[in-house]
């Protein structure tokens, strides 16, 4: 344990600050007080080790964060996945305008995601971010309309964010993300969408239900109908 701590200070770069727009690092702690500060936690308190983070599988940077240094803003907040709280296995991807991956994280506590430090690949302060979410119950990546984005709580380091995300240097936004359920997704391709409410009125007309899935299903009543077409025109209207 005694070697934990001791490691542990070693390693720690010195104190730092986050501002209400991110992070700013200051000096670092002489050699002789960090060594006095951890013989000083040894004889007064046992320090668990901290669990190693939890590999982001799924999402891969197209580049090293070592080639961005501190050109970056942080990301954090809730995740529900067809609600249920995200668990491990689970991801979070931030893109840019290009759809490149920009920022990504591996869910280590259920229903939340974060700290993801989204890098300044191809960004510029004000740019607008994607999100992506890599479902590990499912094996499936969600994005565009099948995920819905909130402002987050504001903490003492972070703002509630824009929705859509903007990306900042330097800043910290709390952003809730939820994978919506497939209620209304009446041909399965993971949106909400016109091409739904347009195959709904074809099934009222007789037309070919082959592409229709089940999980569309709004009400449980087990067939696609008028409230699966009301439900869609106020998703895609917005009032929903």
């Amino acid at each position: 344990m005694n070697m934990v701590l001791a490691e542990a200070a070693l390693a720690y770069p010195g104190w730092f600050s986050r501002s209400r727009r991110g992070i700013r690092r200051h000096r670092r702690l002489p050699l002789a007080v960090r060594m006095t500060l951890v013989m000083l936690a040894a004889a007064f308190v046992i320090i668990p080790a901290a669990p190693p983070p939890i590999s982001a599988a799924h999402f891969q940077l197209p580049f090293s964060p070592t080639e961005y240094g501190e050109n970056y803003g942080d990301y954090l907040g809730r995740l529900q996945i067809r609600g249920l709280a995200a668990q491990a296995g689970d991801e979070v991807a931030f893109v840019n305008a290009q759809g490149e991956i920009c920022g990504k994280v591996a869910i280590a506590v259920d229903g939340q995601y974060g700290t993801v430090p989204v890098y300044g690949h191809h960004l510029a302060d004000g740019d607008l971010l994607g999100v992506r979410v890599w479902d590990a119950r499912q094996g499936r990546e969600w994005r565009d309309g099948s995920v819905r984005l909130k402002p987050g709580t504001p903490s003492t380091f972070f703002v509630a964010a824009s929705v859509p995300p903007i990306w900042e240097k330097g800043s910290g936004f709390a952003l809730d993300i939820e994978v919506l359920p497939r209620a209304g997704d009446v041909n399965g391709d993971g949106m909400i969408d016109l091409a739904d409410l347009v195959l709904t009125l074809q099934i009222q007309t007789g037309g070919a239900a082959a592409a229709v899935t089940v999980e569309g299903d709004v009400n449980g009543d087990g067939r696609i109908g008028m409230a699966e077409a009301g439900y869609i025109l106020q998703r895609i209207s917005g009032s929903r």
